[in-house]
């Protein structure tokens, strides 16, 4: 299967883990497409919700970095909104406790944990380069 967007491969491995018969209802010739017209979808919804959260646009002409503070925020919260509506779906019944040593899933904090990561990953990343240009710069 190829590459279904970042929403895509969210919703497809968590319906695969936490909704295995919803998964498995879906044709296996269809679900690239499933997947691939959710990603647009969840995509269209953080733009458009996003957007309507935005901080006012005379902000930006007054405190640019809060604008930009806000608007980053604008859309953190919209794609937490719109991944619990569309791809963070609750699991099948039983499957909530399958295994003892596992937290019941919260797709809220499964969402902050993945922006967490990434976070760190981007800070690995940053430190590398400005290592770099350091080591270029002597």
């Amino acid at each position: 299967m190829r590459d279904l967007g970042k929403y895509g491969n969210l919703a497809a491995e968590h319906m695969a883990r936490w909704q295995p018969s919803t998964y498995a209802a879906i044709p296996a010739e269809q679900r690239e497409q499933y997947f691939l017209d959710l990603n647009e979808e969840v995509s269209q919804r953080v733009r458009d919700l996003g957007h309507s959260l935005r901080p006012p646009a005379s902000l930006s002409e007054t405190d640019w970095q809060e604008y930009i503070g806000q608007t980053n925020m604008a859309f953190l919260m919209a794609e937490e909104q719109v991944l619990a509506e569309l791809v963070y779906l609750p699991p099948e019944p039983g499957l909530e406790g399958e295994d003892p040593e596992e937290e019941p899933f919260d797709p809220i904090q499964d969402w902050f944990r993945q922006k967490e990561q990434e976070a760190i990953e981007e800070d690995i990343e940053y430190e590398r380069e400005r290592k770099a240009a350091e080591a270029e710069g002597h």
